[in-house]
């Protein structure tokens, strides 16, 4: 009797063992397939990131190589003196001269800056003018009244290259007479300090379309260059002084014009 029951415990034991065992395989089981399952998870979670940090590097990729714009003032024609001949009229021919400061754009950046204009806005008695700025015209596009679109239009800067506009025209008209050929300060029929360009209006034939906006003391000129792909910061010059003909050039800049810190728009 007591073998058997010697036995029989032998054979409980044997059971719980084996019953125990077969739990703790599908525990483990259980705990290997949640492993596997957070492993796999976890592999997800490496390829996103993995995935992100190369859209995070093409993107940065993408901003290292935009083009950017440094702006500077060019007061290299102020020492020029350049002429144009108008259209001769009652005896008398008629001469434009003209110094000119200009706008530098040079691309320092790692892309072409595409389809840019130049645009001068005027502060005027603290108030900004009315038309929203006017476009200037760079120095590579030929003037023409009767094709202005083709005047102002956009350009390219390629990268490490510059592109010149022009923005203010300092001017000194003569008046000749033919016959004398006397050309005297008492013949001088005007003197302005303007910046031209174009504001969107086009004005009919024959003045074209064109605008003149003279200067005064104590005006701001602000100056962006606006390209499809990227914008300059403002570069802004005040008025001193109004400059002539006769008297502006580039080691006296500074008696007329003031480059300083912009002005909030």
């Amino acid at each position: 009797m007591i073998g058997n029951t010697s036995e029989i415990v032998s054979i409980v034991l044997s059971v719980i063992t084996t019953a125990a065992l077969i739990a703790s395989i599908v525990i483990y089981y259980k705990q290997y397939k949640e492993m596997k399952k957070q492993n796999e998870t976890l592999k997800q979670q490496i390829e996103e990131v993995k995935k992100q940090n190369s859209i995070l590097g093409q993107q940065l990729d993408e901003l290292r190589k935009r083009p950017k714009l440094k702006v500077e003032f060019d007061y290299y024609f102020l020492d020029k003196d350049l002429q144009k001949q108008l259209s001769p009229f009652m005896g008398y021919e008629f001469f434009e001269n003209v110094k000119i400061l200009r706008i530098k754009v040079s691309n320092i950046g790692l892309d072409t800056a595409r389809e840019c204009i130049v645009k001068a806005r005027i502060l005027r008695n603290d108030t900004w003018d009315y038309f929203g700025g006017i476009k200037l015209r760079w120095v590579r596009n030929p003037y023409s009244d009767s094709n202005i679109e083709e005047t102002y239009k956009p350009i390219n800067i390629a990268v490490n290259d510059f592109e010149i506009a022009e923005l203010i025209r300092i001017i000194k008209d003569v008046q000749t007479n033919i016959l004398s050929k006397e050309s005297t300060d008492k013949y001088i029929t005007e003197e302005s300090t303007i910046i031209t360009g174009d504001i969107g209006i086009r004005r009919p034939f024959p003045i074209g379309s064109s605008y003149s906006i003279k200067l005064s003391e104590g005006n701001i000129i602000m100056i962006i260059v606006y390209c499809n792909n990227c914008t300059s910061d403002p570069v802004c010059l005040r008025v001193k002084k109004v400059p002539t003909y006769d008297t502006i050039n580039s080691s006296n800049i500074k008696d007329y014009f003031d480059e300083i810190e912009c002005p909030k728009l």
